[in-house]
């Protein structure tokens, strides 16, 4: 490089031009290098953007200087969004079709398998509703002993009694109960007076 360049009045220095137009040394005249704007105006983009908007090489490096000192406006912290806990609501049990009249025929004192021919389903679903209903099942009690037993005054209980007697299987009274209201007898009140305690 002549030192024309250097004392030309007309070489743009100080831009990137001036590099080209061959001022490479770093004795450039201008307040910021030909060499240096060239090399901010290829590698820094907010520079370029400075110099192409108008700014001189001193002002956009100023820009620069005043933009890194400048204190960031802290940003409130965003909270995360918590949901309301989901509250389950209680499972209410509904009722199924067969119940009221299962419950009927039950108090009739008729088996699960007569109660299933009834309502045209299958015992086990009879067995399931009778339990979820807490009643209990009739366990084959023959009618006509339960008949005889009756017709000698024992009440519900003591027929009970003495049906248990011939059963490996236990037989309530309120099954009892409910073979004697299918046959239509009324409850015997008075004490037994077959040799049986009606307590």
């Amino acid at each position: 490089m002549s030192a024309d360049i250097l004392s030309d009045p007309n070489h743009p220095h100080g831009t990137t031009e001036g590099l080209r137009l061959g001022c490479r040394t770093v004795h450039c005249p201008a307040p910021v290098s030909c060499r240096e704007v060239h090399y901010l105006y290829q590698g820094d983009f907010a520079f370029r953007r400075a110099i192409d908007a108008g700014l001189t090489p001193t002002e956009a490096i100023e820009a620069a200087k005043a933009k890194a000192t400048r204190p960031e406006t802290p940003t409130r912290p965003v909270k995360p969004i918590q949901s309301a806990p989901k509250v389950r609501a209680p499972r209410v049990r509904e009722p199924s079709q067969y119940e009221e009249r299962l419950r009927a025929l039950h108090a009739e004192g008729k088996f699960d398998t007569e109660i299933a021919d009834e309502l045209g389903i299958r015992r086990r679903q009879v067995t399931n509703i009778r339990d979820s209903l807490k009643l209990p099942a009739h366990r084959g009690i023959d009618p006509e002993a339960v008949r005889k037993l009756h017709a000698a005054g024992l009440s519900d209980r003591a027929i009970a009694a003495a049906l248990n007697k011939e059963r490996q299987r236990p037989v309530h009274r309120k099954s009892i109960y409910g073979v004697r209201h299918r046959l239509g007898l009324k409850a015997n009140r008075t004490p037994a007076t077959a040799g049986v305690s009606s307590s």
